[in-house]
């Protein structure tokens, strides 16, 4: 908030910024503002009550500890929000995408291994936090 402060004199123009933090992701402005503008400019007439919303987006990793190709197959490791439930995708062009597993995040981390890699070709991954 620029400039900082709890109380302000009447018609004060004042900006708030939402910055998300790692592995977050701004979704918008409620409350007595709406918007999604990671920048918002208002002026104060009244008191107001402004929401910044954030979500946490999943993260796939893979490397020699956390993941990559496997005897079996292709293994990848998510971590997420600890409850939420996500759903892993699979593609081979990036335009058509279908799913590999679906699951709820019970521990913070969850690792699976793509079965179906061993064919080879390219393939991609995503992971999709579900409603």
């Amino acid at each position: 908030m620029n400039p900082s402060g709890s109380r302000f004199p009447s018609n004060q123009v004042v900006t708030l910024t939402a910055t998300p933090e790692v592995n977050q992701d701004f979704l918008g402005w409620t409350g007595d503002v709406s918007g999604t503008s990671a920048n918002l400019t208002i002026e104060l007439a009244q008191s107001k009550v402004i929401t910044a919303n954030f979500t946490e987006r999943p993260r796939l990793l893979l490397g020699p500890c956390l993941g990559g190709w496997r005897e079996d197959g292709f293994q990848f490791t998510l971590t997420g929000q600890l409850g939420a439930r996500y759903r892993i995708e699979q593609s081979s062009e990036l335009m058509n995408w279908s799913t590999l597993a679906s699951f709820t995040n019970t521990y913070g981390i969850w690792q699976a291994t793509d079965l179906s890699a061993i064919a080879g070709g390219t393939r991609f991954y995503r992971a999709v936090k579900e409603p």
